[in-house]
């Protein structure tokens, strides 16, 4: 009876989340003292009205009178190719199920059973070949937990418990392939190893170890069991909150997200903040996707007796997501007061923008002219922009300047963050070159008679590009709208550059070399070429 409270009291828990997504302290406080028992006060049945929502939506799709033959034949190819002969088994056993007396389920039924396949089929090798390339392997589960959800929509009948079978049953071989099987206490480790490698926090290391074992514990667990069944009985139902610890909230995941909450809030133009801010969300998605897996392999296990507590996990996840989605969505908001945002690279932080777009539903912006391009200054002999240290009266505090040249390099990558708004990144020798992904800046040079535009490795800041004609006009968004600078123009001007002697009397005498400069006026018009 205990243990039935304890799993009853975690579900609906989390389940209060829906009705707070706009505070994220629900994600803050996770796996702190008394916060189930503050989550419990809070209660909403908004998950029925979701999921309602979602069944309609699928009567749009075209129907699937027919079983899929060749998808499911192309399927099982695959178990059979990338899994151990019992682990295949099991899932294929699932498959079957899952299409026994086809025509008698509901259309919707059959939309969802259809969209979990193809999304299993899809993503399958990546899926459960974890090892190589971790990541990857994650962002599968990405796409493949969003069209799982569907099956817990509408009524628990047959057909839909029968989808439940294939969740579980899918779910189970998530690194488990024939080739460099990795348990799931190897990857999260990984993840958290590698942030903190880059960007220590103390508090967030003495909690890793704990994580880690929450992760496993669960995951083992829960794949122990589909093994065997595809449904707990009562009294196994009854006991599995003890054995899937990650329920009742991990630790890790609150700091985690308190450090980004913190780091947000500070807004700092220092890049290293930035970048640690996102390499912290980057972390948080990854692990937030692996504790989805969790619960809705859990959810999956689940008989229908205990259909409202099946119920209240699947709301859970939505909460969760409601307050994931306010604390990661201001990168999506065109904002060139927002330090942190020039530094979000989606090419860089992949899993962050799969799980934004993709889990999260975040609102896309348009990624027009997003990729590596020449930058070309109309009507110059030297027309095309460029970085250089050859000439030590232009390095600003010993970091490149940019210069022009008449040879076509074309190295800038161009970071859409809609709005017209853009990081101008150098992608030259990327990765592993010292000024890789160095962002366009500008200073003050001669008290303030010269804008110099050049490469610091954390001063990165938001350009407008705006189309005119063929051409496009280049502005600093930098202290808009109140800054007396607010947008100047990239252009290209004359400084002295290059000793050619020496005056007597020891002063220097230098040639002039183009530059990149903030300029006032019109007329600065930019070709972006490949």
């Amino acid at each position: 009876m205990k243990f039935t409270l304890l799993f009853i009291t975690a579900c609906f828990t989390l389940n209060g989340l829906l009705t707070r997504a706009q505070d994220i302290t629900l994600l803050t406080s996770e796996g702190e003292d008394g916060w189930l028992q503050k989550l419990t006060q809070q209660s909403n049945d908004d998950f029925k009205t979701e999921m309602a929502i979602d069944v309609n939506k699928r009567t749009t799709v075209q129907d699937i009178e027919e079983i899929p033959t060749p998808l499911i034949n192309n399927f099982v190819k695959g178990l059979d190719d990338n899994l151990p002969t019992q682990k295949a088994s099991i899932v294929k056993q699932s498959v079957t199920k899952m299409t026994t007396n086809w025509k008698g389920k509901s259309y919707n039924e059959r939309h969802a059973m259809v969209s979990c396949l193809k999304s299993a089929a899809g993503n399958l090798k990546v899926f459960v070949s974890t090892k190589d390339d971790p990541v990857r392997s994650i962002q599968a589960v990405m796409e493949i937990i969003g069209s799982f959800s569907m099956v817990f929509g509408g009524p628990y009948g047959q057909a839909i418990a029968a989808g439940l079978s294939f969740v579980s049953a899918f779910l189970s071989v998530f690194g488990k392939g024939k080739e460099k099987p990795e348990p799931m206490e190897s990857i999260v480790r990984k993840q958290i190893d590698q942030a903190l490698a880059n960007f220590y926090e103390l508090t967030l290391t003495n909690e890793a170890d704990g994580a880690v074992k929450e992760f496993q514990l669960s995951k083992a667990f829960l794949d122990g069991v589909r093994y065997k069944t595809d449904k707990l009985s009562e009294s196994e139902a009854n006991s599995l909150a003890s054995h899937v610890p990650v329920y009742g909230g991990v630790k890790f995941m609150g700091i985690l997200a308190g450090q980004i909450a913190k780091l947000k809030k500070e807004n700092s133009f220092d890049g290293t903040k930035s970048k640690k801010c996102l390499k912290y969300i980057e972390l948080y998605a990854e692990m937030a996707t692996l504790k989805s897996e969790i619960l809705t392999q859990m959810a999956a296990l689940l008989p229908e007796s205990h259909s409202n507590i099946r119920s209240g996990i699947m709301s859970a996840l939505k909460s969760l997501q409601d307050s994931q989605k306010t604390m990661i969505k201001f990168l999506y908001e065109s904002d060139y007061n927002n330090y942190i945002l020039p530094y979000y690279i989606p090419t860089i932080y992949t899993s962050t923008d799969k799980y934004a777009i993709s889990v999260l539903k975040i609102p896309n912006y348009s990624r027009e002219l997003s990729g590596t391009w020449c930058l070309k200054y109309y009507g110059a002999s030297k027309p095309y922009l460029t970085w250089e240290r050859q000439y030590e009266k232009l390095m600003v505090n010993n970091q490149p300047y940019t210069t022009f040249s008449s040879s076509k390099d074309c190295y800038w990558m161009l970071v859409p963050h809609g709005k017209n708004l853009y990081s101008i990144v150098s992608n030259y020798k990327c990765p592993g070159y010292d000024y890789c992904y160095a962002q366009l800046s500008w200073t003050t040079i001669k008290s303030g008679q010269i804008y110099r535009v050049f490469m610091p490795r954390n001063e990165g800041v938001m350009w407008e590009i705006n189309k005119s004609g063929s051409y496009y006009r280049i502005r600093s968004k930098w202290g808009c709208p109140t800054d007396s600078r607010c947008n100047l123009e990239l252009g290209q001007q004359q400084e002295e550059a290059r000793h050619i002697g020496t005056m007597r009397g020891g002063r220097k005498v230098y040639a002039n070399e183009p530059s990149g400069g903030l300029l006032s006026g019109k007329g600065y018009y930019w070709q972006i070429i490949k």
